[in-house]
């Protein structure tokens, strides 16, 4: 069509029964607010026939009537000689704008004769109220959330602080990030999903509209597509069930950035990062390898002093995000866990002053 403004005619009577109908049905400030005077239309299409279509266009719509009611436009209709066109439709009441139109609305006028001024006002009202939430909304937005094309990931503690208002314009603004054409995000879909990220552990989930879910972390909470595989930090990884690190060797992860370097140290030694484990060679028993974890895996951490723990449990306790844990790799002799790696090393093997071989597994990119 080429144009970049289509006026069309909703009138201040429209505007009332919108308001009203928003409100039975359940709305927040921004559909009671109403109708709005301009709206923006981004990537609209047009069918005017199952085989042929306008092409997609971005335009203005505006409203110049609505604040004129009906009963003053049919007026200015007569007095100009002017035949407005009726859609009978309007006059069918089992449609529930026309039920409002023809039997609520005059009712709660016996009520209140000026009803109709009432709602208009209070829309005009909560319109302004809506614009300035908006803007405290954007800036929260700005501070707690990150936006990927796919995703939108919010910093826990710091959206937690925010004030329940602004948690729900957050979340409302991550679905509109990912869901653009929709408009009408459910009151009942929010809630559900902010209580959740208030209140629930690592692994919880809430469902969004359109195909999204909310699924909560331990330091942060991502809102997404449904069938999104989570992210996964940039750590050593096995997608494999196991492989074998001989003494010594460098071994390469397989589909990894990643080796895993084994070598006995001479003279004293210290581990310099997470990914480096020193154990006493001498309290080693078995071959070595890398495995990924299995059901009903127990471990004796150091500082436990003997006493095991479930490998699961553990992870949990040490916030191992649930994505990563079945792809950790776990250093082990035989069957016997000595190193969750990136974690702690088993008790029974630790590093003493007593200890005379230290065996280094490391891992590095490669």
């Amino acid at each position: 069509m080429g144009a970049q403004k289509i006026t069309v005619a909703h009138n201040a009577d429209d505007q009332v029964e919108t308001v009203l109908m928003h409100f039975l049905r359940g709305a927040g400030l921004a559909g009671l607010r109403g109708i709005k005077y301009k709206l923006e239309v981004a990537s609209a299409k047009f069918e005017v026939s199952s085989d042929f279509q306008l092409p997609t266009s971005n335009f203005q719509l505006v409203r110049p009537f609505l604040d004129v009611t009906r009963e003053e436009i049919e007026a200015y209709c007569k007095e100009n000689g002017l035949t407005p066109r009726v859609d009978r439709s309007n006059l069918d009441t089992t449609f529930f704008r026309n039920r409002l139109r023809h039997e609520v609305l005059p009712y709660l006028e016996g009520l209140n004769p000026n009803l109709r001024e009432v709602l208009r006002h209070t829309a005009r009202v909560l319109a302004d109220d809506y614009d300035f939430l908006q803007a405290q909304v954007r800036e929260a937005y700005a501070k707690v959330a990150q936006e990927d094309d796919d995703a939108v990931t919010f910093m826990r503690v710091m959206w937690c602080d925010l004030h329940p208002a602004l948690q729900r314009g957050t979340l409302r603004w991550a679905v509109q990030h990912l869901r653009n054409e929709l408009r009408d995000v459910d009151w009942t879909h929010v809630e559900e999903a902010r209580r959740v990220a208030m209140e629930k552990g690592a692994g919880a989930k809430a469902t969004l509209p359109h195909g999204l879910m909310l699924v909560v972390g331990y330091d942060d909470f991502v809102v997404a597509d449904a069938t999104r595989e989570p992210s996964l930090p940039d750590w050593p990884f096995l997608t494999v069930e196991r492989i074998a690190l001989p003494i010594p060797s460098v071994v390469e992860l397989p589909s990894s950035e990643w080796v895993a370097v084994v070598e006995r140290a001479a003279g004293p030694v210290e581990a310099n990062d997470r990914w480096t484990a020193l154990l006493d060679a001498d309290k080693i028993e078995g071959a070595l390898a890398l495995r990924r974890r299995h059901a009903g895996d127990r471990f004796a951490p150091a500082g436990l002093h003997g006493h095991t723990k479930s490998l699961h449990e553990f992870m949990i306790d040490e916030k191992i995000p649930r994505a990563a844990r079945d792809r950790l790799p776990i250093l082990v002799a035989g069957d016997r866990i000595l190193w969750v790696c990136g974690w702690r090393v088993a008790e029974s093997v630790l590093v003493t002053a007593e200890t005379r071989q230290v065996l280094r597994i490391t891992f590095r990119k490669k």
